[in-house]
């Protein structure tokens, strides 16, 4: 796996692509999002580490030659090698991606994170839908009609977390449901070429350095608390 990381394209960026951990276990082609960003990708001038397993690649049926995936790579490795970072707003990715200053593109939708409630017989789902008693491999028998969930097609915290790397000017945001592949590559290319998102991302891990660290922060909570408990 490290030795792919170190054979590099010639005078060209490398971007990763890293959707987490969770979903890739039961949702089928990632919600269509990775095959969309993949397709996006070919017609750029970049090289794509995509660290997807066989369910998220689902529906793609070969992968452009500027596209290599890895099933799993630690993120230490890559990112130290990367122009830009396209992720599914995980707090675990994003801290990654501050602690090497790379420009991030978050990948969020306008939905609710909500999960939606949906009457249907459970043997009639395609794969792609959770239900309880369905995944990992284990097949209840059900032949009544029951109420499954459908969850949102995002991360639990993209939203805030896309909201704070625009902030910041150190990425962009990818909504997958409503952007185009050419609004896409459009996106993609620009995150990696203009430098006003690596200026960000500089500027974020300086905030970040200048916060305190853990060991710093106990004494002040003990003090808080001293001067607030109930006597």
């Amino acid at each position: 796996e490290l030795s792919m990381l170190r054979e590099r394209w010639p005078e060209v960026p490398r971007v990763a692509l890293t959707l987490g951990e969770s979903t890739r276990r039961f949702i089928k082609g990632d919600w269509g999002r990775a095959p969309k960003i993949i397709e996006a990708v070919a017609d750029l001038d970049v090289e794509m580490i995509a660290t997807l397993n066989s369910l998220q690649l689902e529906g793609i049926e070969r992968l452009p030659g500027n596209v290599r995936a890895i099933d799993w790579v630690a993120l230490t490795h890559l990112l130290p090698t990367c122009a830009a970072v396209i992720h599914h707003g995980g707090i675990g990715t994003f801290g990654a991606a501050c602690a090497f200053k790379v420009p991030q593109i978050v990948c969020d939708t306008e939905e609710s994170v909500l999960v939606r409630p949906s009457e249907v017989d459970p043997r009639t789902l395609q794969d792609g839908t959770f239900r309880n008693g369905f995944e990992f491999d284990v097949q209840e028998e059900v032949v009544e009609t029951v109420t499954t969930w459908e969850p949102p097609a995002k991360k639990l915290e993209a939203t805030p977390t896309s909201e704070y790397v625009l902030g910041r000017g150190a990425g962009a945001r990818l909504d997958h449901q409503t952007m185009s592949v050419d609004e896409i590559r459009k996106l993609i290319h620009e995150v990696v070429h203009d430098p006003r998102y690596a200026r960000g991302a500089q500027e974020v891990y300086a905030e970040w350095l200048a916060m305190p660290s853990p060991a710093a922060v106990v004494p002040v909570l003990e003090r808080l608390t001293a001067e607030h408990r109930r006597r």
